[in-house]
């Protein structure tokens, strides 16, 4: 009886045991897969984190002018995206994060524009605006017809020979800038047509009509910046400070820098040291410190370089007529009592209130448009050599200060609307036409970034 029982406990406890044994089996091979699982959204996770930081660091070096690092990151970047999600790069759009990958691949479309890559910039740019982002669509409206003109423009013999001479004429050649306003005083202190005028002017005898002239200049010039001040339509913002300080760096070079409503692409420096820039050409150039300061040194150039006092005073010498002078001083009066008279209209509107904007930037516009055409000193009208020394010193102030010089050539791309325009390249020309412009810059960059 005792055998029998012990029999039967024996083999209730192999049948639990083995019953143990299978279910443990199971519930370990259950968990060992779930764990597998879980290890795999992680690892999931974990890549997509990865790219996530590999875009945001090729922004930054994007951001830091470091373009060769960033150009290397972005494509990387681009290249595990396609690799992790298993699409081809025209599906980018399909993704839930495309408003994101757009945005890098705007960056990424201007750094390579930055780095003279221009039909892969406008490859890239494509891509960001299939992915939805608006500033690729306005980019890529103003950039394409510019670019793809002159990737079919061939030079020929005559073209780069003037080019050549240009650049051995008006390109600056001192060391390098350690500041801005390094930059600036060194480019001064070796033009010697700016250096020769200087030592004419302020010689203690002077002539009379000259002397005049200088006089009326300075005792006009407070009040010409006031009714600019009246007339101001809003208090500098952010995009000024940025180019200011990008421009000569806290040293007092130029006394203000400005942006006027108005629907012309227009920019122009004061022979008192002020620059002015319009709304239309800020939105031109997609309100980017990187395109529009390359503008600016071009205008900062007309004005430390004095080329409108040169070229007067260079006029003045070839016809020796005392008329040119005289016709200054009566321009400038002009030029003054038109600005009282439009300052006028501006009463009560002693604050900035955005329901009177358009009042304003009317107002404005009346005076921008008068200081350009009322005198010939307030003309601006530059000759054919200020025109190229003032485009390829704004191309050397964008190296010099690290953002790179074809920053600027994307610059005059973007603000070219006439891309059926004749290259004007007669030595003689009155001023070089943007297709010749674009042109020269190109070509001195090819020249020293020569493709491998």
């Amino acid at each position: 009886m005792i055998n029998k029982l012990l029999k039967y406990i024996f083999a209730k406890a192999g049948y639990v045991i083995c019953t143990i044994g299978f279910l443990y089996s199971i519930s370990l091979h259950g968990f060992e897969s779930c764990n597998h699982s879980f290890k795999s959204i992680d690892c999931q996770l974990d890549t997509k984190s990865r790219i996530d930081s590999l875009g945001n660091e090729a922004v930054h070096m994007f951001n830091e002018h470091n373009y060769l690092a960033s150009d290397t990151l972005f494509s990387k970047y681009l290249h595990y995206i396609v690799q992790s999600e298993d699409i081809v790069i025209d599906d980018l759009n399909k993704l839930v994060n495309k408003d994101d990958i757009g945005n890098k691949l705007y960056s990424y479309a201007f750094n390579s524009f930055f780095l003279g890559k221009e039909e892969e910039g406008i490859e890239t740019l494509l891509l960001s605006c299939k992915c939805g982002n608006n500033q690729a669509y306005a980019a890529y409206n103003n950039l394409s017809k510019s670019i793809a003109f002159f990737a079919n423009n061939k030079l020929n013999y005559r073209t780069k020979k003037l080019i050549n001479q240009d650049i051995r004429e008006h390109d600056i050649f001192f060391s390098k800038a350690d500041s801005p306003s390094d930059f600036w005083d060194k480019l001064v202190a070796t033009n010697s047509v700016y250096q020769e005028c200087e030592r004419e002017l302020n010689r203690k005898r002077l002539r009379g009509p000259i002397r005049n002239a200088l006089y009326s200049t300075k005792v006009s010039e407070a009040s010409m910046k006031q009714r600019l001040e009246d007339c101001n339509p809003y208090m500098r913002g952010e995009l000024e400070d940025s180019l200011s300080t990008f421009l000569y760096n806290s040293t007092n070079l130029i006394r203000d820098l400005r942006i006027y409503p108005s629907s012309y692409a227009n920019a122009f420096a004061t022979p008192y040291g002020d620059i002015y820039l319009t709304s239309s050409l800020v939105e031109r150039c997609l309100g980017s410190t990187q395109l529009l300061i390359g503008i600016c040194a071009h205008e900062m150039t007309h004005y430390i370089c004095k080329h409108s006092l040169i070229e007067l005073w260079q006029t003045y010498k070839k016809e020796k007529s005392n008329r040119i002078w005289g016709g200054i001083v009566a321009g400038l009066y002009m030029t003054g009592m038109a600005a009282v008279n439009i300052a006028n209209t501006c009463n009560g509107y002693s604050s900035y209130n955005q329901s009177n904007y358009y009042d304003y930037g009317k107002t404005g516009n009346q005076l921008f448009t008068l200081i350009a055409g009322a005198s010939p000193y307030y003309q601006f009208k530059y000759s054919r050599s200020q025109e190229i020394e003032a485009d390829l010193a704004a191309y050397r102030f964008c190296e010099a200060i690290g953002i790179g010089g074809y920053s600027y050539i994307i610059a005059l791309h973007l603000i070219n609307t006439n891309t059926n325009e004749k290259m004007k390249t007669a030595k003689d020309s009155t001023h070089p036409s943007m297709s010749y412009r674009i042109e020269l810059l190109k070509y001195l960059y090819n020249t020293e970034h020569p493709k491998s």
